[in-house]
């Protein structure tokens, strides 16, 4: 229960109110006819977060191991980045800069497979990640990589790989919202 209501407050769903519970908050989504505009169609939108699950867990916990202090700094500083254009509440700035933060992730653990399978994504990413960050509040992105980050720094590579994999299942949530908006968006328009 408590990460169903972890990941809804990320989502920017609902909102905890210390003493006094959790609420659900009033949402303004994006209209239906622009979430279902798919770059690659929605089976290549999951393909997308495969690929990235894929090649992301296995990097956290190597840059946990392997990382150097310049790319932690590099990292620490993509991150930042991303932050701002959250605190500009700007979707696609963010999701260009989540690009390089999580290639930053992927340069530090060091392995040039890794690094060149995930600069291939570059084109896509930042569409899809626009798409997936339809599906909630802009700021529930803020501190979304706080854990990430700082297992990295510490070196813990469980830690890491646990952080990496535990921001996809909020992300899991995003896709299968966009991908039944869409398809409730099909059904409108063929009746």
């Amino acid at each position: 229960m408590r990460e169903a209501l972890r990941v809804l407050e990320h989502l920017g769903l609902v909102e905890s109110r210390s003493g006094l519970g959790t609420y659900v908050i009033e949402q303004r989504m994006p209209t239906p006819a622009s979430r279902t505009r798919y770059p690659q169609g929605p089976e290549g939108l999951v393909q997308l977060y495969e690929f990235r699950r894929a090649i992301e867990v296995p990097s956290a916990r190597l840059a946990a191991e392997r990382r150097t202090p310049e790319q932690l700094a590099s990292i620490q500083s993509a991150w930042r980045d991303c932050e701002l254009a959250v605190t500009r509440d700007s979707a696609d700035e963010f999701a260009r800069l989540d690009f390089l933060f999580h290639s930053s992730i992927v340069k530090a653990a060091q392995n040039r497979f890794f690094l060149e399978s995930y600069l291939g994504l570059q084109d896509s990413f930042a569409r899809n990640v626009t798409l997936i960050l339809g599906q909630g509040q802009l700021k529930s992105m803020l501190h979304f990589h706080d854990e990430l980050i700082e297992a990295i720094e510490r070196g813990d590579a469980k830690a890491a790989a646990r952080a990496a994999e535990d921001n996809f299942k909020e992300t899991d949530v995003r896709v299968r919202l966009l991908l039944q908006n869409a398809a409730g968006a099909d059904k409108v328009r063929k009746k």
